[in-house]
């Protein structure tokens, strides 16, 4: 370990990208969602157009909640590639991936770390 805590990559632990259908589901997905709840015209095109039933608390909740998860998860993702020896900067792309793709990413980092 450096002084600064950063971890050097041990020659078998690599970042791994996820597969691309997770990108346009899930980072997608939350676009979408943040939209939805977020932005004035495309929450009254959604009222309009898909479901009027779910309140604007509720979408923006939904969202919040959503949002934090990701982050959690990305923290945690960030984290434990550093503590298993993944240099700084594939740690930094676990974080980054993990942040916008969520699970996917986490399930990915698991496998890599276990092989």
């Amino acid at each position: 370990m450096s002084r600064r805590g950063a971890s050097v990559s041990n020659d078998g632990l690599r970042f791994v990208r996820v597969r691309s259908v997770w990108w346009l589901a899930n980072f997608g997905g939350m676009v979408s969602f943040g939209l939805i709840a977020l932005a004035p015209p495309v929450n009254r095109w959604y009222r309009r157009n898909v479901s009027d039933r779910t309140s604007n608390t509720v979408l923006r909740t939904g969202f919040a909640l959503a949002a934090l998860t990701h982050v959690v998860e990305a923290r945690y993702a960030r984290r434990a590639a550093a503590r298993a020896g993944y240099s700084g900067r594939d740690s930094r792309r676990w974080y980054g991936q993990t942040l916008l793709v969520g699970f996917p990413s986490v399930r990915a980092f698991r496998r890599a770390r276990s092989a």
